[in-house]
């Protein structure tokens, strides 16, 4: 047998076992079609290289990742966003009117209600739900309300003098 045969054999037997659907005629969860890793269809899901390429689309949900890329998910339902990109560099999340956008590790902006929150490590600035303005220069000076489990932190040359109240 010569090498252009045998090759040609061995592809023609990958391309059955890719383009055979497993046992079973219909979508369901029990009975995917395609061969994994480089094809799954289960009933409302597809995955394509192993885990590396997903869409899910299932009562009012929709995502798509490229791992390690992106992944992006979306609720009509529970009216919800997410999406990173090159996780954890940047994430956005949003739940209804509550929205938070992460740059990993030096960037935080965040909308709850009254509540603002403005963070480029080491400033931070925003509005607490009181509609309280605070400030912080980390680690010289800072004014912050309602933050790390705290009613009120105030630090001057950090660790030298803080003061919290709870």
């Amino acid at each position: 047998m010569n090498d252009f045969f045998k090759n040609f054999l061995w592809l023609a037997i990958l391309f059955i076992l890719i383009f055979t659907p497993t046992e079973g005629k219909t979508f369901s969860t029990n009975h995917p079609k395609g061969i994994w890793p480089f094809f799954l269809l289960y009933d409302n899901k597809v995955n394509i290289l192993g885990p590396f390429i997903s869409l899910h689309l299932n009562k009012g949900v929709k995502s798509l990742s490229v791992r390690p890329l992106f992944s992006y998910e979306i609720s009509s339902q529970e009216d919800y966003t997410f999406f990173d990109l090159l996780y954890p560099i940047i994430r956005y999340r949003r739940f209804g009117e509550r929205s938070r956008f992460l740059f990993f590790p030096l960037s935080d902006v965040r909308k709850d209600g009254n509540e603002k929150i403005f963070s480029f490590f080491p400033i931070t600035f925003g509005t607490s739900e009181e509609n309280e303005r605070y400030f912080a220069f980390f680690p010289f000076y800072g004014r912050l309300y309602h933050r790390f489990g705290q009613k009120k932190i105030h630090f001057i040359l950090w660790p030298l003098y803080t003061h919290m109240i709870e």
